[in-house]
């Protein structure tokens, strides 16, 4: 897992948390879909206003042919932001594991298309 900081100075303790949080949610990806983890900590900060900094974690898992699983949270605070994305990768996780399992178990067009045409 790559950890990239944005407008951050680099933090042990960041790279702990994230690690902690994400680490038992990504051992439950089988190694067929898993491509490389990066997970980007990020500060958003106006230069022109005054006024609290914004924090955002992104998660990208590159998954092949799929594309990259792409999952963002955002937070008034930085470890509240990385505990959202631990709770919806997890959810999107399950979702896209599901979907995967559905579409292998549909029927062909093909046999579709045919049963149609007899009816």
């Amino acid at each position: 897992m790559k950890i990239v900081f944005k407008n951050l100075s680099s933090s042990a303790l960041i790279r702990n948390a994230v690690q902690e949080k994400l680490a038992p949610i990504l051992k439950k990806i089988s190694t067929r879909r898993k491509g490389p983890v990066t997970v980007t900590v990020e500060r958003e900060n106006s230069s022109t206003q005054a006024g609290p900094d914004h924090y955002t974690a992104t998660l990208m898992i590159g998954t092949g042919a799929r594309g990259t699983l792409r999952i963002k949270e955002a937070a008034a605070d930085l470890y509240h932001s990385i505990a959202l994305l631990a709770g919806t990768t997890e959810f999107v996780l399950r979702r896209s594991t599901e979907r995967i399992k559905r579409q292998s178990r549909r029927p062909s067009s093909k046999a579709v298309n045919l049963r149609d045409q007899l009816c």
